[in-house]
């Protein structure tokens, strides 16, 4: 969800506003320096501050106007600016910290490294009210805003440097799936090693892991698992990990994670008489039960880089208090509570359940497979790589040329994902020309999960899941493994470490603790190589 509309967004700040005094963050900027620092942009639709530059569609000549910032461009509709109705229609702003903004109306949509190696996140911030003149287009936008408002995705992928260096990438450090592998392999990992209630909770991981593994239904890989969801929509995905379970129970969350700082942040955990949910319009409620006639609901946002929890509103039904009228509600975190008739606590009462069908933990636990990949795409008859790609591939597969060792590659992705800005992939086949300049098939490889997506760092390819790391290249026509590591779990959930390296040498011996060394140093490197992106076949 790029975010609420201009309409959905008072429609919601009506109904939540109409339950008491509900808190929203939102960044204000000091346009007083706007004089000194803005310039009105009409024959150029390239617009460029002191460290990147936007385009324009060619549509948008003439409709607009800049206003131009060290770190930031605001767009207006001139028209609209002109008549003095604002005409705010999107601002970029790039920050090196992600605590300079503060959620709210500014959505983070990708990251931009700049050419002298430093790292910001890309925000683009949305008016919170409506910016033309709507007693006169009372059914719509008028045409000129549309296309600045509407089409303000297209717009901020043009970013790049402002001195033509640099690497913007739409929708890195936002999607779950590129953020938070480490915390579902620690999971997966837990579980397997059975964790009692103690030790989950000094990890801050619920103990209703410890609680599913003794009631003896089933295996709790299965049982339990994962969804991300944008819950304070800053635009970063937050991972809620939760029961699979069907009726009241589908959807209930016992652990939240959320970014702070660019790294994972566990934010609370609950238990089945304290359990969490995810409302369809953000925020988060914690249902919990004080006995057979009390329930309460209580209604948090999550602040962005943080992990504090901001109160909102609070609902309870409590027959021991007021057994006649059981229905209270709260502005102030419970401190006084309104008793209130059945039909207005259900007038004010507007909570939505997300019912997740969250991917189980079970789907992690996988090994990468190279050796016995049995080849899908055919090469016959083709005697270039565009001839393959253009004869062989079909829609959704993807295609990318790159250099392992030293062989140039074609490798076919299988599917793609577009989970890091560009469509990236679990599972490709390799091909490169022999000495005689035919195309021969080297091999294929897979990883366990979008978490995981083919990597490659210099010259050399990676795949991986949670439980295993694996670097190839290509020798003589042939994929290799020149080192992988693993860790395996026994009955018992004790966990052991291998490793294995064509260096020719005996590692059967190897001590586990040195070999889970290793496979923490090949998961760094992994974690330092460039995604392999493709070129997808529509």
């Amino acid at each position: 969800m790029k975010r609420l509309s201009l309409i959905a967004a008072a429609v919601v700040a009506s109904l939540l506003t109409g339950c008491g005094n509900i808190t929203f963050t939102v960044q204000t900027r000091d346009y007083a320096e706007a004089a000194a620092k803005s310039a009105e942009t009409e024959e150029s639709l390239t617009v460029t501050n002191n460290l990147f530059s936007i385009t324009l569609p060619d549509e948008a000549a003439g409709l607009f106007v800049a206003e131009i910032y060290d770190d930031s461009i605001s767009i207006y509709d001139k028209e609209a600016k002109e008549a003095g109705f604002g005409g705010f229609a999107f601002d970029v702003s790039a920050f090196k910290d992600p605590a300079e903004y503060a959620g709210g109306m500014d959505v983070k949509v990708g990251e931009f490294t700049s050419s002298d190696g430093a790292l910001y996140d890309i925000v683009v911030t949305y008016p919170s009210d409506v910016q033309y003149d709507y007693t006169v287009y009372e059914d719509g936008m008028p045409e000129s805003y549309a296309l600045l408002y509407n089409g303000s995705d297209d717009i901020v992928k043009t970013l790049t440097g402002a001195d033509g260096d640099g690497e913007f990438i739409w929708g890195a450090g936002t999607r779950g799936e590129e953020l938070y592998g480490s915390v579902i392999a620690k999971y997966v990992k837990a579980i397997k090693e059975g964790w009692d209630a103690d030790r989950l909770e000094s990890e801050d991981m619920s103990s209703m892991y410890y609680a599913m593994s003794v009631d003896d239904e089933g295996s709790v890989l299965d049982r339990a698992g994962y969804a991300y969801f944008d819950v304070n929509f800053d635009g970063v995905d937050e991972l809620l990990i939760g029961e699979i379970a069907d009726g009241d129970w589908k959807g209930t969350i016992y652990d939240i994670y959320t970014m702070v700082d660019r790294e994972p942040a566990h934010v609370v955990s609950g238990w089945d008489r304290n359990r969490y949910y995810a409302l369809e319009f953000g925020m988060i409620t914690n249902e919990y039960s004080g006995g057979a006639d009390m329930t309460g609901w209580d209604v948090y946002d999550i602040e962005p880089n943080t992990t504090n929890l901001i109160p909102q509103v609070f609902f309870k039904y409590d027959g021991y208090e007021n057994e006649e009228q059981p229905y209270f509600i709260s502005y102030d975190e419970g401190e006084t509570w309104e008793n209130v008739t059945e039909e207005e606590f259900n007038a004010r009462y507007f909570l939505d359940y997300i019912r997740f069908d969250f991917t189980p933990f079970s789907e992690e636990d996988m090994s990468a497979e190279y050796a016995d990949h049995e080849q899908t795409v055919s090469s016959e008859g083709c005697d270039t790589f565009t001839q393959l790609v253009e004869s062989s591939l079909e829609s959704g597969q993807g295609y990318t040329n790159v250099k392992i060792g030293d062989t140039d590659v074609l490798a076919v992705a299988l599917s793609t994902f577009d989970g890091y800005g560009d469509p990236a992939s679990t599972a490709a086949e390799l091909f490169c020309y022999d000495d005689d300049g035919r195309i021969c098939y080297v091999g294929g490889i897979e990883c366990g999960g979008t978490a995981t997506p083919l990597a490659v760092k210099d010259g050399m390819l990676f795949a991986a899941n949670h439980h295993y790391i694996g670097k190839y290249t290509i020798t003589d026509g042939k994929l290799v493994v020149v080192e992988e590591a693993w860790e395996k779990y026994d009955e018992d959930g004790n966990a052991t470490y291998s490793y294995s390296s064509d260096d020719g040498g005996d590692y059967s011996g190897m001590d586990s603790s040195e070999a889970e060394a290793i496979f923490n140093e090949l998961f760094d490197e992994y974690t330092d190589a460039d995604i392999l992106f493709f070129d997808t076949i529509e």
